[in-house]
C-alpha cells in the first residue's frame, strides 16, 4: 500500500485513497537547520575517529543526526511557514505581471523584431 508522508490509519478518506487525503496532507520543506541530509555539524566526531588519526578526519566525521527533521533532510511545514508561504504567494499573484497569452507573445516578439529591422 502506498501511503504519503502523514498518512493516517484511521482517515477513511487516507485509507479509501492509499495517499494522504486533503486534511491530513502538510506539505514539506527542506530542513533549515540541517544540510539537507539530516545532519548537523557537532562538535565530537563520530565513531570512526576511534580507529582514524584525528589528522585524517573528515568534517563529515563531526555531524549528528539532526533533531528537527530525524535524520530526514526534508520536514512538514510549521503552521506559520504556511501562512508566510501564502501570504508570499498572494503577493506575488498581486504584484507580478498580468498573465500573456502565446499569441501576444509572438506578436509582441513580430513587433520588436520589425522595429530592429528598421
Amino acid at each position: 500500500m502506498i501511503r504519503g508522508a502523514n498518512w493516517q490509519a484511521g482517515c477513511p478518506n487516507c485509507v479509501a485513497s492509499k495517499f494522504t487525503c486533503d486534511e491530513h496532507y502538510r506539505p514539506e520543506i527542506e530542513c533549515p537547520q540541517c544540510d539537507g541530509h539530516g545532519e548537523v555539524c557537532g562538535v565530537n566526531p563520530n565513531r570512526r575517529s576511534r580507529f582514524v588519526g584525528m589528522d585524517d578526519l573528515s568534517p563529515d566525521d563531526f555531524t549528528v543526526e539532526c533533531s528537527d527533521c530525524a535524520g530526514h533532510g526534508w520536514r512538514p511545514m510549521t503552521q506559520d511557514e504556511m501562512d508566510d508561504a501564502a501570504a508570499d504567494a498572494f503577493s506575488d499573484m498581486c504584484e507580478g505581471e498580468p498573465p500573456v497569452s502565446m499569441d501576444e507573445m509572438h506578436q509582441r516578439a513580430h513587433r520588436e523584431k520589425m522595429e530592429a529591422r528598421s
